[in-house]
């Protein structure tokens, strides 16, 4: 058995129209900033882990315009809004963050970047691309591997064991069948509709198993073919995995004593999600003419942008963006330079 678990937990048959989500929150990278953006499973952003320009250092960062902006992350889990983030994504956070050490956030990320180069799901028309100014967004999932027979397992019926069972009392002898593990991979790199990048295993998130790394570390590596294993017995027939995937593929399990095994996450379940994702890139310092930002904005087909920045405890956000060309153009009042954040936002579906 493969299956989603709900975001609360609870395991969940994905139908055409669910009424829980598997899916706990989201991930997207901002290669322009090298940060790692964070957001709800309904795609709302909850702020972003940072890598320092030394390439030593882990930053929190609030959502630039939000209430939690200028928090510290232990600050901003202990809000009102951090409260309600999912205990899974929480935790993938914190590990993430790694104390403050970059070296994990880094490997994190180019691995997923990597990954992300060689998977290319048949939806995949149903998202543009922004791979220069942003990763592809990041679905986390919870997913249940269990090892069961229909009925009983086969016992030994031989007479000696016959006997021993009548005359003895004792159990069924198996042969220890129960307690073969059988290895079961995850993911397939050659099949293209495959969208998994890595996975965490029981609740761990010190270390990621992502499809494929040209730089394995000690806490990101590819998983052997003996990383995940599962028995009849009792003891060992059950696995949590948190599961990082594009959620346009589905997720494929190999065991090869079972059928291959693929769960997926209905449209439903993630396109209004990835419409409200937004992303904002941190821009200074800016020429203010005439009272607004000229600068050149990229062609981002059917998202808009905005300019939105900071005066004092005053946030304040603008689409009036004046363009640029190859002429400089001083006019007569007073020239200012500001900071502040673009702001894409209104993905398409």
């Amino acid at each position: 058995m493969f299956r989603w678990l709900a975001a609360d937990n609870n395991e969940v048959e994905m139908n055409s129209h669910p009424s829980t989500t598997a899916i706990c929150g989201w991930l997207l990278s901002n290669h322009l900033d090298s940060s790692l953006w964070i957001y709800n499973n309904e795609g709302a952003p909850l702020g972003s882990l940072i890598i320092s320009e030394d390439n030593k250092r882990v930053i929190w960062q609030g959502v630039p315009g939000g209430d939690n902006f200028g928090m510290t992350l232990p600050e901003f889990l202990n809000s009102p809004e951090g409260k309600k983030v999912n205990e899974q994504l929480k935790k993938l956070v914190l590990a993430l963050f790694n104390n403050g050490e970059a070296s994990y956030l880094d490997a994190f990320m180019r691995a997923n970047d990597t990954t992300y180069s060689l998977i290319q799901p048949e939806n995949y028309k149903q998202m543009g691309s922004n791979a220069v100014l942003m990763g592809s967004p990041i679905a986390v999932a919870q997913a249940n591997l269990k090892l069961e027979v229909q009925g009983l397992p086969a016992y030994s019926m031989s007479w000696e064991d016959m006997a021993a069972e009548v005359n003895d009392d004792k159990p069924k002898n198996d042969n220890d069948f129960t307690k073969v593990k059988f290895p079961v991979r995850l993911g397939n790199m050659e099949q293209t509709n495959d969208g998994l990048l890595g996975y965490f295993k029981e609740g761990n998130y010190d270390h990621y198993y992502v499809m494929h790394t040209k730089n394995p570390t000690d806490k990101v590596s590819q998983p052997s073919e003996t990383n995940i294993t599962l028995a009849l017995d009792e003891t060992a027939n059950e696995t949590m995995v948190t599961l990082l995937f594009d959620p346009r593929g589905g997720v494929h399990a190999t065991s090869g004593v079972l059928p291959v095994k693929q769960i997926t996450i209905p449209p439903d379940q993630f396109a209004d999600a990835l419409q409200n994702l937004e992303i904002a890139f941190l821009t200074t310092p800016v020429l203010y003419n005439n009272n607004k930002p000229a600068l050149p904005i990229p062609a981002e087909g059917g998202s808009d942008w905005s300019w939105l920045q900071n005066e004092l405890t005053k946030w304040s956000e603008s689409q009036n963006i004046a363009p640029v060309d190859d002429r400089a153009t001083m006019t007569d009042p007073p020239q200012e330079i500001k900071e502040g954040w673009l702001l894409l936002k209104n993905f398409p579906k």
